[in-house]
């Protein structure tokens, strides 16, 4: 086996300073980078609920545990900014560096060192996930340390390697689940060497991990069943995750992007020969260079197989993020150790680092994520709407993803505004609308002015210039205290022979009491004639933060809007939807229904 290479003893301070540089300009832009809707709904459903343990949460894969544990932490002492929900994510980005710089430590001299260290802190598909509230910054650097250890163990068949795998290997699938084929390939390769080597302590080290792996598989087996694995297509793999992940890696949408990266997957397997040339069959086969073979290969090919044979879908962009992350070391580690001529592996280690270093420039900004720039919702629109409306009485149409970033605004400010309304977006009787660019148009400028518009990706905030006026139906009380912990609740059925004609608003009050803010959600149900014509929209109940005094409870108002599309009878059903059962108490429910007209 090729001994580990002594490590220099001086520091690599280009290294250390671009690891310094990148993850100050990580923490600038967990600052000023708007909160993305996966990052609300994270805090929403998991982190303010403190209900994030499997089993106990709300069934989805957007649960990313370590995750959802730390931020929960966090918010409990430090509050609910989008700063303070990225705090996880960003104390594990040194942690990457770290295991960078002990990976390159391995197979590269000083110069070449520091040329591929700084390749991996730079690509900035890799890095910008280390400045959101989410998973998979956490798990890239656990998959970077697991790479590391992998590596290590190859060369020298130490327990400590193999404990270290086993540590990372178990936080990165708490922080992913899309690591779990990773880390299966790793044990696996692990396990084939311990055995080879006749290690029996080493390989029942690896056995041991099966107590908690086989709980992770089938929490994932769960989610499945349940279909919360959705996030993904069906398209082909080339489509969907390979143009994707491209579009991720270059910031845009292209159409030569996955071309590239199967150019450089492709280059992996030329470049197979030149490792082959002059070696022992068994010294190749438990070498570093194919444990990244076997990491970045056996990952496309389980990818492929799961969706033949159990229909997962093929996962798109940052569920498809480790495998960016396999892939380049494999390159730098393969064009390292390849016998082809120095001159040529000096310039192609070169030549990619710099090519992934143009990523961050290319991508550097404070404002916006690079791949969902679209999704940014600025401040200034809430603040807008908040000082211009009474409030709670404002009417405000956008889309769902809007909505997300809208009642995190909401909240933090405690400012009492209306939540977006999304059903049938865009709606003319909004008093005002988060409208696309391109939704912009003639009939619209006759109703709204634009007041805003954010810089970046160009949405509009309009107001409109005659506000829609309320006219008031009926007034729905109900005095008593409701305590229920059923997963449906009705409150009221309301029906009139009129409803086909006309365009209703529905203001709900109450006082809500529970254990803890609960993951249940106020839910309108309009339903029309036939199975298939069912409408439903939602104002979720923990995304408030008007607390009662002196209670565990908060005082709930809100305006629903129902516009009217369709001229057919129908009646509309408000109840609670209560997924998770929890125990709520509803006191001084009141239900106000308004005729909207211009």
């Amino acid at each position: 086996m090729k001994a580990i290479p002594v490590q220099p003893k001086e520091p690599l301070y280009l290294f250390w300073s671009v690891a310094a540089t990148v993850w100050f300009y990580l923490l600038a832009r967990a600052w000023f980078v708007p909160p993305l809707h996966d990052e609300v709904a994270t805090f929403f459903i998991y982190v303010q609920s403190g209900k994030y343990i499997p089993g106990d949460a709300f069934w989805d894969a957007n649960n990313h545990i370590l995750n959802s544990a730390l931020s929960h932490f966090f918010y409990r002492f430090f509050g609910s900014s989008v700063f303070v929900l990225r705090l996880a994510s960003l104390l594990f980005f040194p942690l990457y560096a770290f295991y960078v710089y002990r990976w390159t430590g391995l197979f590269f001299e000083k110069t070449e060192r520091a040329i591929v260290g700084v390749a991996l802190l730079t690509v900035t598909a890799l890095i910008e996930y280390f400045g959101y509230a989410r998973g998979y910054g956490i798990g890239l650097a656990c998959a970077m340390a697991v790479m590391y250890y992998l590596s290590a163990y190859t060369d020298q068949q130490k327990i400590k390697y193999l404990i270290g795998l086993s540590v990372f290997a178990l936080t990165g699938l708490l922080a992913s689940l899309n690591l779990l084929i990773l880390v299966l390939i790793a044990f696996g390769f692990a396990g084939c060497l311990a055995l080879y080597q006749k290690k029996w302590t080493h390989a029942l080290l690896l056995i041991a991990n099966g107590w908690w792996l086989q709980k992770i598989l089938r929490y994932s087996f769960e989610l499945k069943k349940r279909g919360a694995l959705y996030y993904g297509g069906e398209n082909g793999f080339i489509q969907d995750t390979v143009q994707s992940l491209a579009d991720l890696l270059l910031g845009r949408e292209t159409i030569w992007g996955a071309g590239l990266l199967l150019g450089l997957a492709l280059l992996s397997l030329l470049l197979l020969p030149f490792l082959l040339r002059d070696r022992k069959w068994l010294s190749w086969l438990f070498s570093a260079e194919t444990a990244l073979y076997a990491l970045f290969w056996g990952n496309v090919t389980a990818i492929i197989l799961m969706h033949k044979l159990l229909h997962v879908n093929y996962p798109e962009d940052r569920t498809a993020l480790h495998l960016l992350l396999l892939l380049l070391p494999m390159l730098f580690l393969a064009l390292k150790r390849s016998a082809i001529s120095e001159r040529v592996r000096t310039f192609s280690i070169l030549g990619l680092s710099m090519a992934c270093t143009a990523t961050f420039f290319t991508g550097f900004n404070l404002h916006y994520s690079t791949f969902w720039k679209n999704e940014r919702l600025p401040h200034t629109f809430f603040d807008y709407v908040k000082t211009h409306s009474n409030g709670y009485d404002a009417y405000i149409s956008g889309y769902k993803m809007m909505g997300y970033s809208w009642s995190y605004y909401n909240y933090n400010s405690d400012a009492g505004v209306n939540t977006i309304q999304v059903l049938d977006y865009p709606l003319v009787h909004a008093d005002f609308m988060v409208l696309e660019p391109d939704s912009w148009n003639d009939s619209l400028k006759n109703i709204y002015t634009v007041v805003e518009q954010d810089p970046y990706n160009g949405k509009y905030l309009l107001e409109k210039k005659q506000k829609t006026r309320l006219i008031p139906r009926d007034t729905l009380n109900f005095a008593d205290n409701a305590q229920f912990s059923d997963m449906y609740f009705d409150l009221v059925k309301y029906e009139n022979t009129e409803l086909a004609l006309i365009d209703l608003c529905f203001e709900i009050r109450a006082d809500i009491q529970a254990d803890h803010r609960p993951t249940s959600e106020f839910l309108l149900k309009e339903i029309e004639k036939g199975p298939a014509n069912e409408y439903f929209s939602t104002i979720h109940l923990n995304w408030y933060a008007d607390r009662l005094p002196g209670t565990e409870g908060y005082h709930f108002r809100q305006r629903m809007y129902l516009p009217n599309p369709h001229e057919r009878d129908r009646f509309v059903n408000l109840f609670i939807y209560n997924p998770q059962q929890e125990k709520l108490s509803i006191r001084n429910l009141q239900v106000l229904v308004f005729e909207m007209t211009d």
